[in-house]
Parts: C-alpha cells; structure tokens; sequence
C-alpha cells in the first residue's frame, strides 16, 4: 500500500512498480486516515498485505502519525512500514525509525532511480 497525498506521486510510483512487477496487487491511500479505513476492509477481507509505504508531509495525518498508530494495532503492526518522502530531515528519520519503520527512503527524482527504489521494496515484501 502507498499512502501519499500527491496523485502524481501515486501515478509514477504505480506506472514504475506495475512495469517492473506487472500482476502485482497495489493500494492506495491519500493520506493516514484514509489508510487505516482501507486496512481495517482489507483486514476483514483477510487481503495479504507485505508493505505500507507512508509519505510524511500529508494532510489530515501525516506518515509519523500513521506509522504510530499503525505500530499500535495488534492487526497491522507486524506489516513492515518504509517512509517514502521529500524530507531528507535527520531528526525526521530517527524519529521515524524510533516508531518502528523498518527503512526511510527518499523520493528519487530520475526514472533509474524510481526503479531502483522499486526493486527494493519489492525485495522487502518477497522476504516478508
């Protein structure tokens, strides 16, 4: 699951996955909230999910606040969580870790290296 709130962000990190992993299963959220609603049906549809890949700075509620309630469930804290964003914030990243992400990635900003940071997540979920 992706969860950003730019829908340009969503679309090339969905064209780049989907052309290195075609027939994989993706979802996507605009933000915390409507994250934690999605999870909650596909908790109950019992959907197999290996990754959530939170963006930081998002309205309503941003990747910190996510990943800490995710971590506070029972249902969904053992789904491993990468921060995907902008913010190359030092303090960010060691708070983002202390919550229990498992990586911190930065947003790339060519087309190799979307595809490599999408060779990597899809390397965290086979070994999930």
């Amino acid at each position: 699951m992706l969860v950003d709130d730019d829908p340009e962000d969503r679309e090339v990190f969905s064209d780049v996955y989907l052309a290195q992993f075609p027939g994989e299963q993706l979802y996507f959220a605009e933000n915390g909230e409507r994250a934690l609603q999605s999870l909650e049906l596909l908790f109950e549809e019992k959907a197999e999910l290996c990754l959530i890949v939170l963006d930081l700075n998002m309205p309503i509620m941003n990747g910190s606040q996510t990943l800490k309630k995710l971590k506070e469930d029972e249902r969904f804290r053992d789904i491993p969580v990468v921060i995907y964003s902008t913010s190359v914030n030092e303090t960010e990243r060691e708070e983002c870790y202390r919550l229990g992400a498992l990586d911190y990635l930065v947003k790339p900003s060519s087309f190799s290296d979307s595809v490599e940071i999408a060779k990597k997540l899809r390397r965290m979920c086979l070994l999930q």
